[in-house]
């Protein structure tokens, strides 16, 4: 390094400025002091001293290219104006001036990061197209998940029904189960005896009855050389088959596959018979029971319960055993007519005072019980009077008239003779 002689005097630097050239660094002292040296500068060269240069730090604003739903149009983000971050950084060189000696700069190196700009962008960083997230077109598919045709499943229709005391006219079949539906009401008031008429003319066919979870099958008939209930001996839940004659041997004990229908209207609007599938019945000896042929045979339904509003009459017409026809007539609940047991001098034996109840075969406008009407203890007919064969009750009743009765059945009438 080449520097000036100061004359052993040391003087105060006031203001030192650089520039940067290829490899060379220049140092220009001023004095300040007008005394002797006014005017006076002293420039320093000093080479191979180049202060590490501090990179250039341009921060590269990556814009955040989010891609638009919308597949026709998609913005290119491109910003408007990206600032260049990039500091002046002026070392600030120490340099001790010792007199006589060389003066050697000892640059402190410390690199002012203050730029002479200050990085206050006036455009901001945010780019001038902000790719919105928000898509043009609702990202929901055209064609959606659910097919257009749903396969609903179609509930089974009740079956056809009739109110009761509408009495359809029954059309004429053959082999096969017969269901006729009714309904018989659902108020608080509609209590009390549901009467069925049914005759089945000449050829044998099968009744029995169900409603509010039981099956009915006695029936009781105005034919007064008959003495007893006509009623299946094999439960209630058998067929009793009234007609001329019981139906041949060969279906005696044998199930047997029947077409079934159901009572309804068909397409013309008239009563007919609708094939609803199949069903296998079997006849058994003890179902037949004669003294009903062509004649309104009774049989008395309780209803107790004002919600059961369905009544169901199936009938059958057996195999082999020609054609099925039969009518039927429903009336709907009502209490039963009732008559009171003798007390005074008209008693002829028996209960007291007490109140029962009967029930009229058809077209009967009796005010006291006749031949083979149903007794009962309640005006609904579900407790029937001195039930079981052999059991016999006598009752004088107030009109001067004794009856007999035996099972739920009057057996006899006569006069009171005390």
């Amino acid at each position: 390094m080449k520097s000036n002689q100061l004359g052993g005097r040391q003087f105060a630097v006031s203001l030192i400025s650089s520039s940067n050239g290829e490899g060379i660094t220049k140092i220009t002292l001023t004095n300040l002091d007008t005394i002797n040296l006014r005017g006076v500068v002293f420039d320093f060269f000093v080479c191979g001293i180049s202060p590490t240069p501090t990179p250039t730090s341009t921060p590269t604003t990556t814009p955040t290219n989010t891609p638009t739903n919308t597949p026709a149009n998609t913005p290119t983000n491109t910003p408007t104006n990206t600032p260049t971050n990039t500091p002046t950084n002026t070392p600030t060189p120490s340099v001790t001036s010792t007199l006589g000696a060389t003066l050697t700069p000892t640059p402190t190196n410390t690199p002012t990061n203050t730029p002479t700009n200050t990085i206050t962008p006036t455009q901001t960083q945010t780019p001038t197209n902000t790719p919105t997230n928000t898509p043009t077109t609702t990202p929901t598919p055209t064609n959606t998940v659910t097919p257009t045709n749903t396969p609903t499943p179609t509930s089974t229709p009740l079956p056809p029904s009739f109110n009761c005391e509408d009495n359809p006219t029954i059309p004429n079949g053959t082999e096969g189960k017969y269901l006729s539906n009714f309904n018989v009401g659902n108020d608080p008031d509609e209590l009390g005896a549901i009467i069925i008429y049914f005759d089945p003319k000449g050829a044998p066919d099968g009744i029995r009855v169900q409603h509010n979870g039981n099956y009915y099958n006695r029936l009781f008939t105005p034919r007064t050389t008959i003495f007893t209930p006509l009623e299946s001996t094999n439960g209630s839940s058998s067929y009793t088959t009234l007609g001329n004659s019981s139906p041949p041997p060969s279906v005696v004990g044998v199930p047997l596959n029947y077409d079934s229908f159901i009572l309804g209207i068909n397409g013309l609007g008239d009563v007919d018979w609708i094939l609803d599938g199949n069903e296998t019945v079997t006849f058994n000896n003890g179902d037949f029971q004669s003294g009903g042929e062509s004649i309104d045979n009774l049989m008395v339904i309780p209803k107790t319960n004002a919600q059961s509003s369905l009544l169901t009459v199936e009938n059958m017409g057996w195999s082999g055993a020609g054609n099925t026809v039969f009518s039927l007539i429903v009336n709907c609940p009502t209490e039963l007519p009732s008559f009171l047991a003798a007390s005074g001098s008209t008693f002829c034996g028996g209960p007291k005072g007490l109140t029962y109840y009967f029930a009229r075969f058809r077209n009967q406008t009796n005010t006291y019980p006749e031949r083979n009407n149903p007794i009962f203890f309640d005006p609904n007919g579900e407790n029937g009077v001195s039930l079981g064969s052999g059991n016999v009750l006598t009752i004088s009743m107030d009109n001067g008239k004794v009856i007999q009765v035996e099972n739920g059945m009057v057996i006899d009438v006569s006069d009171c003779t005390p």
